[in-house]
């Protein structure tokens, strides 16, 4: 506390420390205050001066626009007091029948197999680059380089058709196809691999007429069995021979029995455990993994694993397929089935009742 007197009046004045600093406190705030209200007006001043400015710019600087020339437009009845034809048609009381269904197989993959590969995170650029080699290596009367030349045109085929993408795949599947169809007739001295082919490949594309009638039990007489499975998921059920019993005795691994129950339309015993991505990782070859991914999506169990395992396989190198099966196929045959296996959503209808 610290004690002075009044120079003019002598009165006894008193000062705490207390009084000193809320003094120096007050004064502190009363600067501050102006600062910013120096502030404030320097602010708005400077966005009254950016308002004139641009209000001169614009009503004296620019000129006005000449107004629009536009045509009268015709009066068009959006809602007339008639129906339109399409509505006329259809009764009082009943459903109109809109036709959805796609105009044939190779018709639905060249609009469909994109999304449906993509929405599975499936690659392209691998997709493509095997139909090119396979494309590459056409021969002029449509068919391919093998050991038979039923067994690699029809194997070629098959891949070029599984993702009909732009017109040069699909004319090159076509010349596949009229080669094929050309030579149906040898089928019968051909080996029973290019028989089981050259049937899948027309099935696929449901170029063939009456190819039931064509092959008969020989379609399902287990002399090829693997490939004969397969053609039998590219068959229109109606077309299908019913008795499957030569394949299930020549076919024994375990996922042989639920994928021919799919196609029979009968109850499986399928462990979802076959179809984890551990399971896929061990798969070595081509055929295996064809066989593991056309059962997957027939039979859903494991979706996720099912899609990752599709998208490791797209993108690394074709998984080797049997030696005696490449010999007949041709060089293009390990990227063929790989192409195969990767379009299995858009090659094989998961609803396979018959």
């Amino acid at each position: 506390m610290t004690t002075m007197f009044c120079h003019g009046c002598g009165t006894r004045l008193s000062l705490t420390l207390g009084q000193v600093a809320n003094s120096v406190a007050n004064s502190d705030s009363s600067k501050r205050d102006q600062s910013i209200l120096a502030s404030g007006r320097s602010a708005l001043s400077l966005a009254c001066f950016l308002l004139g400015t641009a209000l001169i710019v614009r009503y004296v600087m620019v000129p006005e626009l000449p107004p629009a020339d536009l045509p009268t437009a015709p009066e068009v009845v959006v809602i007339g007091k008639d129906l339109p034809a399409w509505a006329s048609a259809v009764a009082v009381g009943t459903q109109a029948k809109i036709d959805f269904a796609p105009k044939g197989r190779l018709a639905w993959r060249a609009a469909n197999a994109a999304g449906v590969l993509s929405s599975i995170g499936v690659p392209f650029a691998p997709l493509r680059e095997r139909q090119q080699t396979i494309m590459a290596t056409q021969k002029k009367d449509g068919s391919f380089p093998g050991g038979d030349d039923i067994c690699a045109t029809a194997l070629a085929t098959l891949a070029l058709q599984a993702w009909p993408r732009d017109a040069q795949v699909i004319a090159a599947a076509a010349n596949g196809r009229a080669y094929l169809d050309a030579n149906w007739k040898n089928l019968g001295r051909k080996p029973p691999l290019a028989r089981a082919l050259a049937y899948m490949a027309m099935a696929d594309a449901q170029a063939g007429t009456e190819l039931r009638a064509r092959l008969g039990a020989l379609a399902v007489d287990g002399s090829s069995p693997q490939w004969q499975a397969f053609a039998l998921a590219s068959t229109v059920p109606a077309e299908r021979q019913p008795e499957l019993a030569a394949l299930r005795i020549k076919l024994t691994n375990d996922l042989w029995g639920p994928f021919l129950d799919a196609i029979a339309g009968t109850k499986s015993q399928l462990e979802a455990r076959m179809l984890f991505i551990e399971t896929a990782k061990g798969l070595t070859t081509g055929e295996q993994r064809l066989l593991w991914a056309t059962v997957g999506w027939l039979a859903p169990l494991a979706p996720k694993d099912w899609a990752e395992a599709m998208k490791i396989w797209a993108g690394a190198a074709s998984a080797p397929v049997d030696p005696e099966f490449a010999k007949a196929c041709g060089t293009n045959a390990a990227d063929a089935v790989m192409v195969l296996t990767i379009t299995v959503p858009v090659r094989v209808s998961p609803f396979q009742r018959p």
